[in-house]
């Protein structure tokens, strides 16, 4: 099924959150689904909530760049100033999103930059995240706030502004590679990644007790990071 069969414009104008919430029950219903998202600009001007064994699908098979406007682009303009906000998209057991392009049209090049809510968090085992790109993100990926066993990130390209990956309360085996930070976007990538002030910052820590195993990693506004 299509975001456009549930009324999607793709234009980059009308509120597409109805017609993605939609498709998201009419997968639920089924039991779980694959919900694809055609190449299109598609302004998100609430929240989205996956369900339980749903996979959302873009157009891109490998992580990109400079893509928002290319592929299937979804528009997130809620939660400005609002750090501690509900977050942009919420995947829960088994579900899935891949091959998408998440850009903030209305953040600032200004430091420091406009707080958002986290980009994508994690409730439940076997959430997983698969060639994606975060375009501007002011916190990109949470898998902490929650428990979130068995995650799944491959192929993650982020411009994280002020955190990048957050991981904890992972109860199982959880598994991340192929992950790209870097701190610069739009024109002004050269002023972002001059300034000593902005440089990135990568913590980890990892406690194990048993099979029990806790990541986190956090990433600041600065010059590129990888892990």
């Amino acid at each position: 099924m299509s975001v456009l069969d549930f009324g999607a414009s793709a234009d980059g104008r009308q509120d597409d959150t109805p017609a993605f919430q939609a498709a998201f029950q009419a997968a639920a219903r089924r039991g779980g689904d694959v919900v694809r998202v055609p190449r299109g600009q598609y302004l998100i001007k609430g929240t989205l909530d996956v369900p339980e064994n749903v996979v959302v699908e873009g157009y891109f098979r490998a992580p990109t760049t400079r893509t928002q406007t290319h592929g299937s682009t979804l528009l997130a303009v809620a939660g400005a100033g609002q750090a501690e906000g509900p977050p942009f998209l919420t995947l829960h057991q088994n579900s899935m999103l891949c091959g998408l392009t998440i850009f903030y049209p209305e953040q600032k090049q200004t430091h420091p930059p406009v707080p958002y809510p986290w980009t994508v968090r994690g409730i439940g085992d076997n959430c997983s995240l698969v060639d994606v790109l975060l375009v501007n993100p002011y916190q990109a990926v949470d898998f902490g706030t929650h428990p979130a066993g068995r995650h799944y990130i491959r192929g993650l390209y982020a411009q994280a502004l002020y955190r990048g990956l957050l991981i904890d309360q992972c109860f199982d085996v959880g598994r991340v590679r192929d992950v790209h930070f870097w701190p610069f976007w739009g024109a002004g990538r050269a002023t972002w990644a001059s300034s000593p002030a902005r440089r990135a910052s990568l913590s980890s820590s990892v406690a194990r007790t048993g099979s029990t195993s806790t990541t986190a990693f956090a990433s600041a506004t600065g010059s590129g990071t990888s892990s």
